[in-house]
């Protein structure tokens, strides 16, 4: 008996009428070869990891990185090998004809509406939900769009996940800059001299946060997440009476507009919103040798 010890791989496959979504989600250090009678992947997406990916004994590889689209339409016919430099979550579009030419790019940023100039496939690759006129589509979820035709989208707000150790209830947040191995700016949600703010190499990550009324974040110090240490700028835009943060014992209030900022990696910290409305936030984190004055 033979019994596999190596890095591991699983997949899924969501499957249409004109193509399938393969994801491959797996660890750092899989190999895996494929034949052209069984491959019809014309296109590529990482979005967590990155590996490399060629022709079967070739020196020259196209190195997969993290949310960019790859187009391997000319590999379809060739074998080809996958190798992974990091645990990956590598999504695969493989139409059902290979002589069919696709043309596949992101949908970079959020916008509220799109017009496209030929049928259009829109595929949802995000884990949570949009909406397509006024129509949810979860993850994978695909809509055909038509030529000429004005669409119009909506992104909800992501639901962070609650651990009971915590808080209680979802906590709502949206991305503005996220810093992994790329710097990600979401330029479509600000004007030019807010983009040109976020593009400062000081500023590690931004959100715009919601707590619904009753959430309670628990005692807790914020998790070394980034290579750098950091401190958290807190601006409050709408705050409820009676909502406060309990910061290094002592009670702390907010005022709506009026910036505050705290080293959250080094003191015990949390959060109350007794209120029957949202308490809503923006954070930015910078680094901790970043001079931060408030005024």
């Amino acid at each position: 008996m033979i019994v596999n010890t190596g890095p591991k791989c699983r997949r899924f496959v969501r499957d249409t009428i004109d193509f399938d979504i393969c994801v491959n989600i797996g660890q750092k250090g899989y190999v895996v070869a494929e034949h052209p009678d069984i491959r019809y992947t014309t296109h590529y997406i990482i979005t967590q990891g990155s590996g490399k990916f060629s022709r079967i004994f070739e020196e020259n590889y196209i190195l997969l990185d993290e949310l960019k689209v790859y187009d391997v339409t000319d590999y379809v016919k060739d074998k080809v090998v996958f190798e992974a430099l990091e645990d990956f979550y590598l999504i695969g579009f493989n139409p059902h004809f290979k002589d069919v030419k696709w043309e596949g790019k992101l949908l970079e940023g959020n916008p509220r509406k799109i017009t496209v100039d030929k049928r259009t496939v829109l595929i949802n690759l995000n884990r949570p939900p949009i909406h397509v006129n006024d129509k949810k589509f979860k993850r994978f979820d695909y809509a055909y769009l038509e030529a000429g035709r004005e669409y119009k989208l909506a992104f909800p707000m992501k639901g962070n996940p609650s651990s009971p150790n915590y808080t209680n209830k979802k906590i709502y947040s949206c991305q503005l800059k996220f810093v992994r191995k790329n710097v990600n700016i979401r330029k479509s949600l600000m004007s030019d001299r807010i983009y040109e703010f976020y593009k400062n190499d000081e500023i590690l990550n931004s959100m715009y946060s919601i707590s619904v009324g009753g959430t309670i974040l628990r005692p807790h110090k914020d998790p070394d997440i980034y290579s750098d240490r950091y401190k958290r700028i807190q601006i409050p835009t709408k705050v409820p009476d009676g909502c406060f943060m309990i910061w290094d014992g002592k009670k702390v209030t907010w005022r709506e507009g009026v910036p505050q900022c705290y080293p959250v990696m080094d003191y015990i910290h949390e959060a109350h919103n007794p209120s029957d409305q949202t308490l809503e936030f923006l954070f930015i984190d910078v680094k901790m040798d970043t001079v931060v004055e408030i005024g």
